[in-house]
């Protein structure tokens, strides 16, 4: 399937998050936009390679550890007043449009990991 012209509603965002390698890190993302049916396949492929088995077939290395996978929709939203040249007006048509993201699901998320990552980044954000 060739993907050209596709409206912003039709694109998504994945949000791949892995384990953190020490205690004191914040969690290591990645992010990947693609059209929505490809999503299912690209969640599949990750976990594959970052969850079951973990283990990068060309290499025969392990991976590193996937702890979840968000996916985003997109919306066009505005114009905003402070968008537009004269900083005056929403909705004037000489402002910008945006593509903000709405809908956030999670596609995949390790139970093992959930609970320590979820203390973990507590206790960085709020101490």
């Amino acid at each position: 399937m060739e993907l050209t012209d596709m409206r912003v509603s039709e694109l998504r965002q994945v949000v791949v998050t892995f384990k953190r390698q020490s205690p004191g890190d914040h969690p290591r993302q990645a992010l990947y936009h693609m059209h929505y049916s490809q999503v299912a396949r690209f969640v599949e492929a990750t976990v594959r390679l970052h969850h079951t088995p973990g283990i990068n077939p060309h290499t025969q290395g392990k991976t590193d550890r996937l702890w979840r996978i968000e996916v985003c929709d997109f919306t066009l939203t505005g114009p905003f007043w402070w968008t537009t040249p004269d900083l005056q007006n929403n909705h004037d048509p000489a402002g910008a449009q945006l593509i903000d993201i709405q809908n956030s699901q999670v596609a995949f998320v390790d139970p093992e990991f959930q609970r320590t990552e979820e203390e973990a980044l507590r206790a960085i954000h709020y101490g």
